[in-house]
C-alpha cells in the first residue's frame, strides 16, 4: 500500500482511501431477497449513547424497508471488548455484533458468518481487514483518522497560539494548559479501551502500517528504545508531569465528553469519530479542532488511517438472513457514519467532518492499517497482553516500578512465543 505524503483536501483523502479499498475478490452471490428477511434480531453494540436515539431511527427505517421484520433489539455493552469475548464462549452474542479485538483470523469461522454474499467487497474500504482464506467475516463501520482532538477555547485561554508540530511543543502546550487550570490530556484511563491509542502510536511513529506484525519475530518488543516503549513512555510522561486527569481511576468516559466540550479538558488522543460526540455534549463545532499527533521533533507529522469496529453476523444466529440484511443496511443506508463522525465505509461517499479540513491542512503522511497476522494475535493472547484492550497499559502505568513492568511484558511475550514454537 502506498503512503500518501501530500494531502490537500477531503476529496483527496477520499481518493487516496479508494486505493486501499480495492479488493481483488469478486462477490459470490447477490443480495438476499426481501421475502426471506423478517422476524426478530439482536444487535450488540458498544454505543451506549445511541440505543434510545439514533438506533431507534435506524430500526424504523430498516423495518420500513423490510416490513416482515418484527423487531430489532439493541444491547449496548459499556465494556464491550471485554464483555463480548466472554459472550463468544457462551454462544450468546446476538445476531449481529462488532468483532472484538483478540479474535485470531483463523478463528473467525468459529464465531461469524461469511459476508461475501452481501456484495460489499468492491464498495467498501478495508474489505480484507477481517477476512481469512478469501472469506470476509467483518465489514468496517467506518474509517478513522487518529489524532488529537482539542478545544480551541481552552488553547486560547492557555495562550497557545498554534497547534504543536513537535513532541516538545506538545509537552509545552500541555504545561500551558496545566498552568491555566485545564487538564491537558484526557486519557479516560478507567475505561481501559481508550488506552488502545498507545498501541496505535508505534505505527504512526515508524510510518509502517505493518509494524505490529514485525513483533512476531521480536523477543523483547517492549525493550528500551523500541517503538512500543517510546509510545508508552509518552503516556507515562503525561501522567508523571500531571498532564492527565488528577485521579486516573475516577475517570468517566461519558462525562469526559461534556468536560471536553466545556474546555475543562484541552485535548484527547482519539480518532475523528469522537468529534461529533463532543459537539453533541455542548461544544460549538467551530470550537473543536483536530491535528496529527507529533511523535518526535522532526516537524513531520503522520496519521494512522484505519477501520473502526467491524460489523459481523453471529454463526449461532437463528436469523442469519435478517442479520446480514441489517449489517448491509447499516453500511449502505443507515447514515451511521455521518452522525458518528466517521469517514464513510462506502468509498464513493464523501465524509461530512469539517474538522478533517484542518487536520489535512497539516499535510500528514497517511499510513493505512493492515490486518494483524494470526501469529501476532496468538502470541498476544497466550501472553495475556490485550492489544487494543487497554488493561495491560493500565497495569503498566499503575506499576510502581515502570522498568520492571516493561521487563515483565517482555518476559511474558518471549514465554508465549516459545510455548507456541514461533521463531
Amino acid at each position: 500500500m502506498k503512503k500518501v505524503t501530500k494531502v490537500l483536501s477531503v476529496a483527496f483523502l477520499t481518493a487516496s482511501l479508494a486505493l486501499v479499498g480495492c479488493s481483488s475478490k469478486e462477490s459470490t452471490s447477490t443480495e438476499k431477497q426481501s421475502d426471506k428477511i423478517g422476524g426478530t434480531i439482536t444487535f450488540i453494540t458498544n454505543r451506549t449513547d445511541l440505543v434510545d436515539t439514533e438506533y431507534k431511527k435506524i430500526e424504523e427505517a430498516f423495518k420500513k424497508k423490510y416490513p416482515d421484520v418484527k423487531d430489532v433489539k439493541f444491547e449496548a455493552l459499556r465494556n464491550y471488548d471485554g464483555d463480548i469475548k466472554v459472550r463468544l464462549s457462551s454462544k450468546q452474542y446476538g445476531d449481529a455484533l462488532l468483532i472484538p479485538n483478540g479474535v485470531s483470523p483463523e478463528q473467525f469461522a468459529n464465531y461469524f458468518e461469511p459476508l461475501n454474499d452481501l456484495g460489499l467487497e468492491d464498495k467498501v474500504y478495508f474489505p480484507d481487514i477481517k477476512a481469512y482464506k478469501d472469506k470476509m467475516y467483518g465489514v468496517t463501520s467506518g474509517v478513522v483518522a487518529e489524532g488529537i482532538v482539542y478545544n480551541k477555547k481552552a488553547f486560547e485561554k492557555a495562550g497557545i497560539q498554534q497547534v504543536p508540530k513537535t513532541l516538545d511543543e506538545l509537552y509545552a502546550a500541555a504545561e500551558k494548559l496545566k498552568q491555566a487550570g485545564i487538564v491537558p490530556l484526557a486519557t479516560n484511563f478507567n475505561a481501559q479501551w481508550p488506552l488502545q491509542q498507545w498501541d496505535k502510536l508505534p505505527q504512526i511513529m515508524t510510518g509502517n502500517a505493518d509494524f505490529r506484525n514485525t513483533l512476531i519475530k521480536e523477543n523483547e518488543p517492549f525493550a528500551k528504545g523500541t517503538p512500543y516503549e517510546q509510545s508508552l513512555s509518552i503516556l507515562k510522561t503525561f501522567i508523571d508531569k500531571g498532564y492527565t486527569e488528577p485521579d486516573l481511576i475516577a475517570t468517566d468516559w461519558e462525562s469526559s465528553k461534556g468536560d471536553m466540550a466545556q474546555g475543562k479538558f484541552g485535548m484527547m488522543f482519539l480518532g475523528n469519530w469522537v468529534i461529533n460526540q463532543i459537539i453533541e455534549n455542548g461544544a460549538k463545532p467551530a470550537d473543536i479542532g483536530f491535528f496529527p499527533f507529533p511523535t518526535d521533533n522532526s516537524g513531520k507529522v503522520k496519521s494512522l488511517m484505519g477501520s473502526d469496529w467491524c460489523y459481523a453476523v453471529s454463526k449461532n444466529s437463528k436469523n442469519v438472513a435478517t442479520a446480514k440484511a441489517f449489517v448491509k443496511f447499516l453500511v449502505e443506508e443507515s447514515g451511521y457514519d455521518d452522525f458518528s463522525g466517521l469517514i464513510p465505509t462506502i468509498k464513493d461517499k464523501e465524509p461530512k467532518i469539517p474538522q478533517l479540513q484542518e487536520f489535512l491542512s497539516y499535510k500528514p503522511e497517511l499510513i493505512y492499517s493492515v490486518s494483524d497476522q494470526p501469529e501476532l494475535t496468538n502470541i498476544a493472547n497466550k501472553a495475556q497482553i490485550d492489544f487494543y484492550g487497554g488493561k495491560y497499559v493500565q497495569d503498566l502505568m499503575l506499576n510502581k516500578n515502570y522498568e520492571n513492568g516493561l521487563k515483565d511484558l517482555n518476559e511474558k511475550w518471549k514465554k508465549a512465543k516459545d510455548s507456541l514454537n514461533i521463531k
